[in-house]
């Protein structure tokens, strides 16, 4: 039986000093995450009454942030890929950007669903419901149109049948 406990692996200063390299980057991360939050519970209001997003669901999914952070996530990885080339890395260094890399990464598909089940103001529902109207009405207009202009070719038609032929005025 032993009466100690084995101690834990105390990292090294050079160990250090890169996780604390992980955590700044994945912290610029965090400072993305929370503008990009604002973003999407922000609203403007509508002919000073109705209430809508100001952001739309297209805009916050293709942001500047969300470029921002895709963009630091591949520098991390090519970061730590290089440092396992040159042989810097070690399992703790490994397992805190393992860590980070999981825990950033849920973070952000917070936000992307955020965004994506947002629920659209009042007018911003009906807006929608309005552009759904007047689409099928563009699909269906041309067809009218042109079942219009056969019934008019066609009555014309008929009614230049019924007229009685034009008599000269020189007889």
């Amino acid at each position: 039986m032993k009466l100690w406990k084995k101690k834990k692996k105390q990292p090294t200063r050079d160990e250090l000093e890169r996780i604390d390299a992980l955590k700044r980057f994945f912290n610029r991360v965090d400072k993305e995450l929370d503008r990009l939050d604002t973003k999407v519970n922000e609203y403007k209001f509508f002919l000073l009454v109705f209430e809508t997003h100001a952001y739309t669901k297209e805009q916050l999914s293709h942001s500047e942030e969300f470029n921002t952070i895709q963009a630091i996530f591949d520098n991390v990885e090519l970061l730590v890929r290089e440092w396992n080339v040159l042989n810097y890395i070690s399992e703790i260094v490994a397992k805190e950007y393992e860590n980070l890399k999981e825990q950033y990464s849920e973070k952000v598909g917070v936000i992307e669903k955020k965004i994506k089940e947002r629920k659209p103001t009042f007018i911003e529902a009906l807006g929608n419901d309005i552009v759904i109207i007047l689409k099928g009405m563009l699909i269906k207009l041309p067809t009218f149109i042109i079942k219009g202009a056969k019934i008019l070719l066609e009555s014309k038609k008929k009614d230049q049948k019924l007229l009685p032929p034009k008599k000269d005025s020189q007889d």
